[in-house]
């Protein structure tokens, strides 16, 4: 695991960097820095042993919230009053930092499903 010191400063430095280069490049690239600084935040509660697995456990919380941040920002728009421009760097952040909540959802869905098709099967 990285020491505080380090992780601190990547958290700072990839922030400072998703805001210089937002407004240049659009909400693409906020929502994947927002992405990347909740991983961060998710990385630095979890045990990683090498870099090797600590960059997997960051290429896996920005996939997933990238996948589900379009989601989740059309149910924000639809729900609230809130615009999607505004909510899609909180929405990418908390999907990130949640990965290993949400991991874990995914799969029991994907279980039952399986043992759903599988009695089916059987019959």
């Amino acid at each position: 695991m990285a020491e505080p010191a380090t992780s601190t400063s990547a958290f700072i430095i990839t922030g400072v960097i998703g805001a210089l280069l937002g407004p240049l490049y659009g909400p693409f690239v906020l929502m994947f820095f927002a992405a990347l600084m909740g991983g961060m935040l998710a990385m630095s509660r979890a045990e990683t042993s090498s870099k090797l697995e600590a960059v997997r456990f960051l290429f896996v919380a920005v996939g997933v919230s990238m996948v589900l941040t379009g989601a989740g920002v059309w149910a924000i728009e639809q729900w609230t009053a809130l615009p999607g421009n505004i909510a899609l760097m909180p929405v990418a952040f908390a999907f990130a930092a949640a990965r290993n909540s949400l991991l874990s959802f995914i799969d029991k869905i994907l279980e039952a499903l399986i043992s759903i098709f599988q009695k089916r099967s059987d019959v």
